[in-house]
C-alpha cells in the first residue's frame, strides 16, 4: 500500500471507520475531529494535532506519534500496540480501557490511564 499525504483539516469532520492506515499526517491539525474505530495503522503522524479528537475504538499499531498533542483527546478502548508516544502530550487525555499503551516518554497531566487511575508526570512551574 502506498502511504498516503493528507493535506492539514481541522472542524466538525467524522471518520467512522475509515482507513487512515499508512497515513502521513505530520504536523496535520485533526483537532475536535471524531475518527471513532479509526484504523492508523502504520500512520506518521509526527507533530499531529489531535486536541479535543474522539478516537475511541480506533488502532494505532505501530504508529508514529512522537510530539502529537492529545490535549483533552479521547483515546479510550484504543489499541496502541507498538506505537511510541515520546514526546507526546496525553495531558487530559482519556486512555480508559486502551490496549497495550506504552506510554514512555508521554507528558501525563491529569491524564486517565487505562485501568481508570489518574496519573501526571508534567509540572507546569
Amino acid at each position: 500500500m502506498t502511504p498516503t499525504l493528507l493535506v492539514p483539516i481541522s472542524g466538525a469532520l467524522t471518520w467512522k471507520r475509515r482507513g487512515l492506515a499508512e497515513a502521513i499526517l505530520n504536523a496535520a491539525n485533526l483537532s475536535g475531529v471524531n475518527l471513532r474505530n479509526a484504523c492508523f495503522d502504520g500512520t506518521d503522524a509526527t507533530a499531529a494535532n489531535f486536541t479535543r479528537a474522539d478516537l475511541e475504538g480506533a488502532t494505532l499499531y505501530e504508529s508514529n506519534l512522537e510530539g502529537a498533542l492529545f490535549v483533552n483527546a479521547n483515546l479510550s478502548n484504543t489499541d496502541l500496540l507498538q506505537t511510541p508516544f515520546y514526546g507526546t502530550d496525553l495531558s487530559h487525555a482519556n486512555l480508559t480501557l486502551a490496549l497495550h499503551a506504552s506510554l514512555k516518554g508521554a507528558i501525563l497531566d491529569n491524564t486517565t490511564m487505562p485501568d481508570g487511575s489518574i496519573k501526571s508526570n508534567y509540572s507546569r512551574d
